[in-house]
């Protein structure tokens, strides 16, 4: 299949995927545009393209914005893992390894099996600097609790996976999961820069280096124009031209190294890619939380994806944890991470 070809038949699934209607005519397509997306492209509704009318070589401005609308969204696709087993009992020694309340007790009780939904999220992210450094890093987040969960995205391949069409897909998927995207996003930085640790030490070591060179440089050139100073041919008006050099020295340098600064400074973008929405039957265990004369319930999630509870979220600053602290706020009972509590 030649590359042509290729533009054509990605032209046809481009505009009957954003609802227009296409027809081959051998090298020739025609298609019926949706006003909207005419406008976008900056085509008339009824075009042709191909040999003889609207050209699609590579790197065309149309072409390009046909690509440009197609990935302008990351692709999310639904799905629902069925596993054999969900556990039944032994919530109190999980609870014991996943879980920290230093400053509370907990107790557990009713459980409960239910389904409950995840966002397994794909970031790309794109580090510029004196080099550009990219990636991708995969994060999963319980949509319901915004709660970053470990382990998940390495595991759930080894589930069965059933998928579903887009246009039947369950209404257990909330429509809303602005604050889970946040939270994977907020994850998917902190792995890119793990990600980046050897980029970010060879940035600032190439800095650090440029920057040692150019003091050595403005102070041996300050040592030589100090030094010319004696010279027995050098007149007043010379002398006071070198000295205003000399002290305007310290403020070149200073600028060289603000430029430096900027030339090394690294700018970090990190977006979605891509997107799958999982459906999974976990276990809801119940549990009371007492602090001091406080006490509140807390829902427990048992997945069977990483035979673990998920992450409880600080409901101060949002962060996922293990390790949950209870305050005071008025006359109800807060639950926080370390930083928090």
């Amino acid at each position: 299949m030649d590359s042509q070809e290729r533009v054509l038949r990605f032209a046809q699934r481009f505009v009957e995927c954003f609802g227009g209607v296409t027809e081959r005519e051998g090298q020739a397509l025609k298609v019926l545009l949706p006003s909207q997306l005419a406008q976008s492209l900056e085509l008339p509704e009824e075009t042709t393209f191909g040999e003889g009318h609207v050209p699609l070589p590579l790197g065309s401005p149309v072409l390009d914005r046909m690509v440009h609308a197609a990935t302008a969204s990351p692709p999310v696709v639904f799905g629902q893992i069925s596993t054999e087993y969900l556990k039944k009992a032994g919530f109190a020694q999980i609870l014991l390894r996943d879980f920290s309340f230093p400053n509370s007790r907990v107790t557990l009780g009713q459980t409960a099996d239910t389904r409950t939904t995840y966002l397994l999220l794909y970031a790309h992210y794109t580090a510029l600097s004196d080099e550009r450094k990219e990636g991708q890093v995969h994060v999963t987040v319980q949509e319901k609790t915004g709660a970053v969960v470990e382990g998940f995205e390495d595991n759930w391949i080894w589930f069965p996976c059933t998928f579903f069409d887009p246009d039947n897909v369950p209404s257990h998927f909330p429509k809303d999961i602005g604050s889970a995207v946040q939270a994977g996003l907020i994850r998917a930085k902190a792995l890119a820069l793990r990600d980046l640790a050897d980029f970010i030490e060879s940035m600032h070591r190439r800095l650090r280096r440029d920057v040692r060179h150019t003091r050595e440089y403005y102070q041996a050139l300050e040592k030589e124009m100090t030094a010319g100073l004696n010279h027995p041919t050098l007149g007043e008006a010379q002398k006071a031209e070198r000295l205003a050099k000399i002290k305007a020295l310290p403020g070149e340098a200073a600028r060289k190294i603000e430029d430096l600064q900027r030339k090394y400074e690294i700018r970090l973008t990190v977006r979605p890619s891509g997107a799958i929405r999982l459906l999974v039957g976990v276990v809801q265990v119940m549990g009371t939380v007492q602090h001091r004369q406080w006490q509140r319930t807390v829902s427990l999630f048992w997945n069977p994806v990483t035979r673990a509870f998920d992450p409880l979220v600080c409901e101060s600053c949002g962060a996922s944890m293990h390790a949950v602290y209870c305050r005071a706020e008025g006359s109800r009972m807060v639950l926080c991470c370390r930083d928090c509590g």
